[in-house]
This record gives C-alpha cells, sequence and structure tokens, in this order.
C-alpha cells in the first residue's frame, strides 16, 4: 500500500479515536467540575449552617446568663447594696470612686480588675470585696469584656473592669448617647424582667475604640424596679466561632457582617483587624440581611469570585449575614487534576491509534 494511503487509514483512525475520546473528556470534564462544585457546595452549607447554630446558640447563653443573673437574690441585692452606698459618698461620687478604682488602682491598664477593695474602709469598698468575686468570675467564664450594674437613676455603680464609663451617669454623664447609654434608656422605658435590650457593635471610647456591643435586662425586686444589669459582649468568641477548619482548604472562610455591612469578625486574608472596618457589599450579604438564606458564585469583598453560602441571623433589634465561602480557583483546582489527566490518556490513545492505522494499513498490503 503505498504510503498515502498508509497516512489516510492512520489518520482516519486517529481521528476517530481523538474524536471519540475528546467527546468522552468533555463530557468527563463536565461531570468533574459538577460533582467538585457539587461536593463544594454541600460542605459550605454544612459549615454555615454549623456557625450559624454556634453563634444563635453564644447569644442564647448571653440571654439566658442575664434573665438568670436578673433574677438573682445576689444580683438584686448587690445592686439595692450598691446604690445606697453609691449615695453615701455624695455628689462627688464619681470622683471618688474613679480615683480609688482607676487612677490609684496599682493594676495596669486592662487588668484594673485585679483590685478587689481599695484601702479608704468605706461602706462601698466592703461591698465591692464582697460581690467582686462572683461577678469577675461570671465575666471570665463567659468570655465577657464587661458587666455593669446601674441604678435606677442611672448611676454606674459597679463594673468588673473599671474604664472610664465606670461610676458615670446613663442619664446625664458623657456616655448617656453611647450603645450602653441607649440600652439602659430601652431598660427604663421597658423594665420588664426577661426582657432583654442590646445594641449591635461599635466602637467604644471607654474600652479605647475596641468593638463592643451591649445587652441587658431590668433587676426588680419584690415587685419594684431596682436597676439594671448589662453585659458587654467582645468579638473574640465570634471570631473562635469562625475560625477556618481544614475542610475549608486554603481559601474557605466563614464570617459575619453587620446590618451596616461591616464586617463582626476578622478575615483570614487579612492580618490587620477587619472588624467594623472592611465592608462587605455583595448580594450574598444583601440577600442574608433581606432574610434569605442560599448559595451561589459571586465576586466577594476582595473582588474574587467564590462561591457563597449565606444565611440570616436574627437577633435583638437586628440582622446579621453569616457567610461561607470558597475561591472558584481552588474549587476548579479539584477537577483539574482529573481533567489533565483524562486530556493526557486521549492523546496517548490517539496516537496508538495512529500506529495502529500504519500497521494494520501494511499488513492488508501484505
Amino acid at each position: 500500500m503505498k504510503i498515502t494511503n498508509r497516512l489516510a487509514v492512520a489518520t482516519v483512525m486517529l481521528l476517530s479515536v481523538a474524536l471519540a475520546t475528546g467527546v468522552l473528556t468533555w463530557q468527563a470534564a463536565v461531570k468533574a467540575n459538577e460533582d467538585a462544585l457539587a461536593d463544594k457546595k454541600q460542605l459550605l452549607i454544612s459549615e454555615l449552617e454549623s456557625r450559624r447554630i454556634r453563634v444563635t446558640n453564644y447569644l442564647e447563653q448571653v440571654i439566658n446568663d442575664l434573665r438568670i443573673t436578673a433574677s438573682s437574690r445576689f444580683a438584686q441585692h448587690a445592686l439595692i447594696d450598691f446604690d445606697e452606698a453609691f449615695e453615701q459618698l455624695g455628689d462627688d461620687a464619681t470622683n471618688i470612686l474613679q480615683r480609688q478604682y482607676i487612677t490609684d488602682n496599682p493594676n495596669p491598664l486592662g487588668r484594673k480588675d485585679l483590685l478587689v477593695m481599695a484601702d479608704d474602709g468605706s461602706p462601698y469598698s466592703q461591698l465591692h470585696q464582697e460581690y467582686h468575686g462572683w461577678t469577675s468570675n461570671i465575666a471570665k467564664v463567659r468570655d465577657y469584656y464587661d458587666i455593669f450594674l446601674v441604678d435606677t437613676d442611672g448611676n454606674i455603680v459597679y463594673t468588673v473592669f473599671k474604664e472610664d464609663d465606670f461610676a458615670t451617669n446613663l442619664l446625664t454623664g458623657k456616655y448617656k448617647d453611647s450603645e450602653l447609654g441607649q440600652v439602659f434608656a430601652d431598660v427604663i422605658a421597658d423594665p420588664r424582667s426577661n426582657e432583654i435590650h442590646a445594641r449591635d457593635f461599635v466602637r467604644y471610647a471607654p474600652s479605647h475604640g475596641k468593638p463592643a456591643a451591649f445587652l441587658g435586662t431590668a433587676v426588680n425586686y419584690e415587685g419594684g424596679f431596682v436597676g439594671a444589669i448589662i453585659v458587654q459582649l467582645k468579638p473574640e468568641p465570634f471570631n473562635r466561632i469562625m475560625r477556618p477548619t481544614r475542610s475549608l482548604g486554603d481559601s474557605g472562610e466563614t464570617y459575619i457582617v453587620g446590618h451596616n455591612k461591616l464586617m463582626r469578625t476578622r478575615s483570614r486574608f487579612s492580618e490587620e483587624d477587619t472588624i467594623l472596618k472592611t465592608k462587605v457589599d455583595t448580594d450574598s450579604v444583601n440577600a442574608a440581611l433581606e432574610g434569605r438564606n442560599g448559595i451561589g458564585i459571586i465576586e466577594d469583598y476582595r473582588g474574587v469570585p467564590v462561591l457563597s453560602a449565606y444565611a440570616p441571623i436574627q437577633g435583638q433589634k437586628t440582622t446579621w449575614a453569616v457567610l461561607a465561602e470558597m475561591d472558584m480557583d481552588e474549587i476548579n483546582a479539584e477537577s483539574a487534576g482529573l481533567i489533565q489527566w483524562l486530556a493526557i490518556i486521549s492523546a496517548i490513545a490517539s496516537l496508538l491509534a495512529f500506529l495502529l492505522g500504519w500497521l494494520l494499513a501494511g499488513r492488508d498490503k501484505a
């Protein structure tokens, strides 16, 4: 057989096999991509729901702590006793207490809670020694930033960590318009037992601009309103819940966004703190803040295509968006290896078909 004829036969076999393997490779590639995307969708939905439940449980724990503490005799008597001791200090109570427990406190900034009793011998200091161990232990065990006891006149008669808001007045003082002051105003307006009032995270001046959220409730004793107990939350418990796991790969992350579309937890992609700094105005965030949940491919806050699962978290007077996302490049990379091997196999099969066609054409001539 002439070489041109042998070449023609071999070429036909090459094209036939190449076409067949090409179609199979394309189908396998489509299936691999679909499978990879489906697997990641399931993973992200699972991670999202797990984090959403944990955040919800933590907030419910805080609310239950407040209700149980407010209904306890210990808290009720603490408020009554501190109120009386505060009044005994007179009009200069704020300056006296801030000097004793902040200015003259020998402990460093951020550890003022280590002072159990000032050495002035006052009834207030004796009460502080009596109650401080109980409240400070609650704050440490629950990882609260601070706990406040506020009397009916708005005086902050006790805090655990003694910052600049300690012993000030939430009705007339410089922090009356703060989120802490707003929570107390809500309590006064509705001083029913078990009614929870809250404000979302802001950068709180007395805490040196650190992010803080507040939840509080009324304390009633024998049918009468005696004050409020308010806790100050910090972001760390939420950061721990949203911490990336191995299952999320190199690019997966979960995070929370507030109603103002600013992050409430840290981004894994930034060395700097992103809480209340990084804005996330994406389709997923907008949908979650509207109360919807779902999953889809979007461009995230970094301008990167991601697979994004989203859901709302309904809180006290606010809604958060919780998201679980993974870069599409990483998702596609998982199927890319299979596609590459299929392409190699297709090329080898096509080459073998060409050689086989060449040999068979020569055998027919013989």
